[in-house]
């Protein structure tokens, strides 16, 4: 029983609002069509200056409006640009890196070497010759 009340509260509560919202719509109807019928009764220049200023609003509106979306698009843009700049120098760092050991892998060969001749040109003074 308590359920099927609970069930029956929340139905009517529904009810309400949408009687609620039906009377505002109606509402908000009957407010354009009055303000409509002012509109119509006004003078032609009032009405033609009327729609010039609503027009030039709306450009108004458009022109913030293109505005905000070329300032979004600029700092994406300057984002992505920072984003790749960044890569571009961890690319060279790596590259720079690899440079570095490959030179120092090449000093190694060359002490290396070095000492191996060192180490045989010592070795062959023993070495008796025939």
């Amino acid at each position: 029983k308590q359920r099927e009340a609970e069930r029956e509260a929340q139905l009517k509560k529904q009810e309400a609002e949408a009687a609620l919202e039906a009377e505002m719509e109606e509402k908000r109807r009957q407010d354009e069509e009055a303000e409509q019928a002012r509109f119509d009764a006004l003078p032609e220049d009032e009405k033609a200056r009327i729609l010039a200023e609503r027009a030039e609003e709306a450009a108004k509106e458009e022109a913030r409006r293109l505005q905000l979306v070329a300032e979004a698009k600029a700092r994406n843009d300057a984002i992505a640009a920072k984003e790749q700049a960044r890569e571009a120098a961890k690319k060279a760092e790596e590259k720079r890196a690899q440079e570095q050991a490959l030179k120092a892998q090449e000093a190694a060969a060359k002490s290396a070497m070095e000492a191996n001749r060192r180490h045989l040109g010592s070795v062959m003074k023993f070495i008796p010759e025939k």
